[in-house]
């Protein structure tokens, strides 16, 4: 590519300059790629929902039970929860930064809601 004299690289082409013919095909392109690029998104997006839906296999049913864990909220997302709760308990200081921004709740004008705990055994 050509340079100017500010270091900067300009498109290629006669005098370093896209036609309106050029920009609008390049336009054409970038919009295809991200429509491409968003559609593969949604549909990683869509599967993994579909695979947090899903009940927890049996051998963590057992340790999801021992822990209280109730039976009918027992999915793949459930033990995805606990077992980032289970490294955060263990003293994992990236676990607990995670818990804390996704249990982060905030009010209506989007102040964080300060919550105590009193019943910490």
């Amino acid at each position: 590519m050509p340079k100017t004299n500010s270091g900067q690289f300009t498109p290629a082409g006669p005098g370093g300059r896209l036609t309106p013919e050029q920009r609008r095909e390049n336009a054409r392109k970038a919009g295809k790629a991200s429509g491409a690029a968003r559609r593969r998104r949604k549909a990683l997006r869509e599967c993994l929902q579909l695979l947090l839906r899903l009940d927890m296999p049996e051998e963590e049913r057992r340790t999801a039970a021992l822990a209280g864990i109730p039976e009918e909220e027992m999915s793949n997302a459930m033990g995805l929860a606990l077992a980032l709760f289970r490294k955060a308990a263990g003293g994992d200081l990236a676990a607990i930064k995670e818990i804390r921004t996704m249990a982060d709740e905030r009010d209506e004008r989007g102040g964080l809601v300060v919550k105590f705990i009193d019943d910490l055994k």
